[in-house]
């Protein structure tokens, strides 16, 4: 598994080189950062998809699952309502 996390990472990396204003990069980048509990990672990929597509729930959610997992839950609550 941990095979394809690495290589969804460097295609998404691959990818922003090419496009980097593409929300779905990096919210996959935020996704595989999950999993691999490095959750500031997560973080920083998910605020900038959300950035770039603000209505997308997947990434609220997924932002504010990384946001719980760094111990700052009580801010969930103010930044996604």
């Amino acid at each position: 598994a941990m095979g394809v996390l690495k290589q969804a990472e460097r295609e998404a990396l691959s990818g922003l080189a090419i496009q980097p204003n593409w929300a779905p990069l990096h919210g996959l980048l935020g996704r595989v950062a999950l999993v691999q509990q490095d959750y500031a990672a997560a973080k920083t990929h998910l605020t900038r998809a959300l950035a770039l597509e603000p209505g997308e729930s997947l990434y609220h959610y997924l932002h504010a699952a990384a946001t719980w997992d760094l111990g700052n839950a009580p801010q969930i609550g103010r930044a996604h309502v």
